[in-house]
């Protein structure tokens, strides 16, 4: 399966959505802030990211600003997710490069398709750049984000 990056700043969504991929089979990378995530995905490229919208440190717009203008992450497929259901920062999180929105509360169901749906589109992207599924990942190596 693929690898996902988690960036949320509660413990307890962040356990959620370890959960919920990981009993589909994905691996996952976990972060509790927007810098964590930067540091982590610039270690071990993954093949997509949820960031929550609102976190210290970096938050997940600005997160994803970054990740965007890192080679080995531009082309990473990013959800933002949030408590917040305001078209303003769908609008900022569309314009950073997310290509979905998860407001809160959300089912397993809805994170399972929607981390589907950012799979696909990232395969497809590769695609027509030329290469095979995979060869986005720089260095896969288990990564802890406490380290």
């Amino acid at each position: 399966m693929a690898c996902i990056l988690v960036a949320d700043d509660s413990p307890d969504v962040r356990a959620a959505l370890v959960a919920i991929l990981e009993d589909v089979g994905h691996t996952v990378l976990a972060a509790s802030d927007g810098q964590e995530a930067v540091r982590v995905a610039g270690i071990t490229t993954p093949d997509a990211m949820m960031l929550d919208l609102m976190m210290p440190r970096l938050d997940g717009i600005g997160a994803l600003k970054q990740l965007r203008a890192d080679s080995r992450t531009c082309r990473v497929p990013a959800i933002m997710i949030s408590a917040i259901d305001d078209p303003v920062y769908k609008q900022l999180a569309a314009r950073a490069g997310a290509q979905a929105y998860i407001t809160k509360p959300w089912s397993a169901g809805l994170i399972e398709s929607y981390v589907g749906r950012a799979l696909t589109a990232g395969r497809a992207a590769l695609s027509t750049l030329g290469k095979s599924p995979g060869t986005a990942v720089h260095g896969r190596a288990p990564v802890s984000a406490a380290a």
